[in-house]
């Protein structure tokens, strides 16, 4: 996502509460007529950049209005996606600030507009069925958990509650945009429990570890394939896809989560998720002392 620079503000003083969006946004997703304004220029040069750089792009567009894109990499073995995740980033600030634009990845970056989220799509090359079931039930089984890595910022638990977000419920779906996980094909998923608020080797490290465990405790997957709108269903049609658990709803819930490993220990070590619990609770310690202006200044000379 990019705004133009004002002449004589910083973005930290344009990221204010009452700040709103362009009034000129046309909101609409994938509209041609939004890359021909200036924000659409300053993506395809961005784009350009990565490019020379060495980075595929599959594809990119507008994602909601004029000033919000989206560019989706091309896939790569886990750890050479999220490098080339980390230096795309740094390419597209560097690049937008040259064209006088601020690129933000900021979670919640105006008061009254839909949020900023980060889906990475995950794929094993070969394996059975019932590999594939164990893998996405051990992720499944700790989603909540994967949240606190994922979501654990102040405003990651409001795309769940946003139009444009996804379901609180633990769920899935085959090309259910509305799940947090969404089938694409046979063992390829779309994780969107994630924004770019994070680190992004540790969530997938995180993800990865939840799903072997799946396959090596051998999980079953009482989730079935959900076609609908989660929200749209009753209590019994939700029991009936095995859809029963909510994602926390909030940083300190997602915090008190990390109180329990479920066997991410046995492949992540615990001395890292007892120092990851460590600084991410002492951080908010901090954040709890500040107002929401003085929170959002801080993410957003962070992201």
């Amino acid at each position: 996502m990019s705004k133009e620079c004002p002449q004589k503000s910083t973005p930290l003083e344009v990221l204010r509460s009452e700040v709103k969006a362009p009034e000129d946004v046309q909101e609409a997703f994938t509209a041609a007529a939004n890359m021909r304004s200036k924000g659409g220029a300053c993506v395809e040069a961005c784009v350009r950049a990565l490019q020379k750089s060495g980075i595929e792009i599959h594809q990119y567009h507008t994602e909601g209005s004029s000033h919000r894109f989206e560019i989706s990499l091309a896939p790569l073995r886990v750890l050479e996606s999220v490098d080339a995740l980390v230096f795309s980033q740094e390419v597209i600030k560097q690049t937008a600030q040259k064209h006088g634009f601020w690129a933000t990845f900021l979670p919640r970056p105006y008061a009254k507009e839909s949020f900023n989220g980060l889906h990475m799509h995950f794929s094993i090359d070969k394996c059975s069925g019932e590999v594939e079931d164990q893998f996405l039930a051990g992720v499944l089984h700790r989603l909540p958990l994967l949240a606190a890595f994922g979501m654990a910022n102040p405003y990651g638990h409001l795309r769940q509650e946003d139009v444009h977000g996804f379901s609180d419920w633990v769920s899935w779906g085959t090309l259910n945009r509305d799940t947090p996980i969404r089938k694409i094909e046979e063992r390829h998923w779309e994780f969107k429990a994630m924004d770019f608020a994070l680190n992004p080797h540790i969530v997938a490290a995180a993800y990865v570890a939840a799903g072997i465990l799946g396959v090596l405790e051998k999980e079953n997957l009482v989730w079935k394939d959900c076609r609908v709108l989660v929200d749209s269903l009753d209590e019994k049609s939700r029991a009936e896809l095995g859809i029963t658990t909510r994602m926390p709803t909030d940083i300190h819930e997602k915090l008190a989560l990390l109180e329990h490993y479920m066997g991410l220990e046995k492949l992540l070590g615990v001395g890292f998720l007892d120092f990851y619990r460590a600084v991410k609770k002492a951080h908010q310690v901090i954040l709890d002392d500040y107002t929401e202006e003085e929170t959002w200044a801080y993410y957003s000379h962070q992201f």
